[in-house]
C-alpha cells in the first residue's frame, strides 16, 4: 500500500513567480536533431531561387501549402469552375529577399527529400520524410490594443492522444517518481493565497526529456498553429515544467501572457501523463472565451472542458483565460497524481 503523507512539498526558500516560476530552469538551449533543407524553386520562364531552411521551418511549410492549393485549385476549376486567386510570398535569404505571386512558382526541389501530406484535416506522420503542412500565410501579430479598445479571443483547443509512443511515455512517469524529492510548491505572481496549489519540478532536471517534447512538439507546429487559426510566429524559446496535481489540487481561473515578464507567451502546451489505471479524478481544464481590454484579460462564456486523458496534449493561444479544475485523489500518494509537462512557446519580442 503506498505511504500517505502530505503531498505539497516545502515551497522555495525565495518566492517566486508562476508565470515565470523556474527562470532560467524552465529553458534549455533547443538541440535540432534535422539538418539544414537545401530549398530550390522552380519558377516561370524557367528561373530558379535557392534559400537553406531547416525542415520544421514554418516558410517551407507554407511554401508546400502553395503547391498542395495550386493541385486542389486545378481540381476545383475542372469541377466547379472555382478559380483561387494567388497568394504574395514574400521569401528571405540572407541578405536578400524575394516577393513573387504564388502562380509563378511551378515546383519545389528540397535536398534531403521532403514530401507533402495531404491530410489536411487529421495530424500527419511525424517520421523524417514528412513535414507537417497548414501553416498559415501570415506571420505577423495582432497589433497592441490601444486603451479604449477591446479584442474577443474565442475558446480554440486542439488536443492530441497518444502524442508519445509507450517507451517515452513510460520515460515521462519514471522521470516524474524519481525525482519526487525535488518537486516544489508552485506559487503565483501575485502571490495570492489559496489561488493555486500543486507543484512543479524544474527542467534543468530532465534534459533529455525536455529535448524529446520540444522536438516533437516544434515538428508539428504549423499543423497545431493552422488547427487554432493562430498566425505563424518566430520562436525564442520554449519553456516547460513539470507539474503534479494530487488531492485538493487546483489552479482558479487566469492567463498564461497577462504582464510583462510573460508578454511574449504564444502558445500553451500542456501534456498529460499518469499511471495505469488512473488513480485520481477531476483536474479538468477549462478553457474560457476571452476578451482582452484596457490592459485586463476577462474570462466569457461559453467554455471548453479538456479531460486529462493519459498521454494526450493539449495546445491553446496564451492570452485565453483557463483554470484547472480541483482534484480528488483518495490516496494522496506522489505516484497516484496527476502529471503534466507543461510550457509555453515564446514569440520573438
Amino acid at each position: 500500500m503506498p505511504t500517505k503523507r502530505s503531498f505539497l512539498p516545502k515551497p522555495p526558500a525565495k518566492q517566486q513567480s508562476a508565470k515565470r516560476q523556474s527562470g532560467d530552469r524552465s529553458v534549455i538551449p533547443l538541440q535540432s536533431s534535422l539538418k539544414t533543407c537545401q530549398v530550390t524553386l522552380l519558377l516561370t520562364a524557367g528561373h530558379q531561387y535557392h534559400l537553406a531552411l531547416q525542415p520544421d521551418h514554418p516558410l517551407l511549410s507554407q511554401l508546400f501549402q502553395v503547391m498542395l492549393a495550386k493541385s486542389q485549385a486545378i481540381a476545383s476549376r475542372s469541377s466547379q469552375g472555382v478559380v483561387v486567386p494567388p497568394d504574395l510570398l514574400q521569401i528571405p535569404n540572407g541578405q536578400t529577399s524575394l516577393c513573387i505571386s504564388s502562380a509563378d512558382i511551378i515546383g519545389i526541389v528540397t535536398e534531403p527529400a521532403l514530401f507533402i501530406s495531404t491530410q489536411s484535416a487529421s495530424v500527419p506522420e511525424t517520421h523524417p520524410g514528412n513535414i507537417p503542412l497548414n501553416v498559415p500565410a501570415s506571420s505577423s501579430l495582432a497589433p497592441a490594443l490601444s486603451p479604449d479598445s477591446s479584442l474577443f479571443l474565442p475558446t480554440q483547443c486542439f488536443q492530441l492522444d497518444n502524442f508519445l509512443n509507450p517507451t517515452d511515455h513510460a520515460a515521462a512517469l519514471h522521470t516524474a517518481l524519481s525525482q519526487e524529492a525535488n518537486f516544489i510548491r508552485s506559487t503565483t505572481t501575485t502571490a495570492a493565497d489559496n489561488y493555486r496549489q500543486s507543484a512543479i519540478l524544474y527542467a534543468t532536471l530532465y534534459p533529455d526529456l525536455y529535448h524529446l517534447l520540444s522536438q516533437k512538439i516544434m515538428t508539428l507546429l504549423p499543423t497545431i498553429l493552422r488547427q487554432l487559426k493562430m498566425p505563424a510566429f518566430e520562436i525564442s524559446e520554449v519553456e516547460m515544467q513539470m507539474t503534479a496535481h494530487n488531492d485538493g489540487c487546483f489552479y482558479k481561473v487566469h492567463n498564461d501572457s497577462g504582464d510583462v515578464p510573460t508578454v511574449t507567451r504564444q502558445l500553451t502546451y500542456v501534456y498529460y501523463f499518469c499511471q495505469e489505471p488512473q488513480a485520481f479524478s477531476g483536474g479538468e481544464l477549462k478553457i474560457y472565451d476571452t476578451e482582452l481590454k484596457n490592459g485586463g484579460q476577462k474570462e466569457l462564456e461559453p467554455c471548453k472542458i479538456v479531460t486529462p486523458r493519459n498521454n494526450s496534449i493539449v495546445f491553446f493561444d496564451s492570452r485565453l483565460m483557463h483554470e484547472v479544475l480541483p482534484v480528488q485523489c483518495s490516496s494522496r500518494a506522489f505516484s497516484h497524481s496527476r502529471f503534466t509537462l507543461n510550457g509555453w512557446l515564446r514569440r520573438v519580442p
